[in-house]
């Protein structure tokens, strides 16, 4: 009587859960799974970080381009006006980041392969890099810049 079943089984499925091949096939499976849940996890983690740092770069340009535009001083930020605009920056960078994922992905300028968090969190860190690049350039030269012939 048993035999019917399982061979019934096999016929459907292509193989039998009684043996171990169905059982080690099911265990790969899952375990694939929880690995790239954990990879995504983890990229959610990186992402959150670099969009914290991107905040402070954020903040601090905020703070020059105030400086510059006050003869030199920056204003002095309170703990709280600091925190607020921090946290202002990094909820903007997290809402902008798959936005700008899903806007590249949909035009064709980012390749398929790879996960979107990690996709995310390289895009934040160039923007940061970016960022003190051109906050930390070096002035123009007194005098209208140079760039005039005569």
């Amino acid at each position: 009587m048993k035999v019917l079943p399982e061979t019934m089984q096999r016929i459907v499925n292509g193989s039998s859960m009684a043996n171990g091949s169905a059982l080690v096939g099911m265990a790969a499976a899952v375990s694939g799974a929880v690995g790239v849940a954990t990879l995504g996890a983890l990229g959610a983690g990186s992402v959150m970080g670099n969009a914290v740092r991107l905040a402070g770069t954020q903040v601090d340009a905020a703070d020059a381009k105030a400086a510059e535009a006050s003869g030199g001083d920056a204003p002095q930020r309170s703990r709280i006006s600091r925190a607020a605009a921090m946290t202002g920056y990094t909820a903007g960078n997290l809402v902008s980041a798959p936005l700008a994922d899903a806007g590249r992905r949909l035009s064709g300028q980012q390749p398929r392969h790879g996960l979107a968090t990690w996709r995310m969190n390289a895009d934040l860190a160039n923007r940061n890099r970016l960022l003190q690049g051109d906050t930390n350039k070096p002035p123009p030269p007194p005098g209208g810049g140079g760039n005039t012939i005569s």
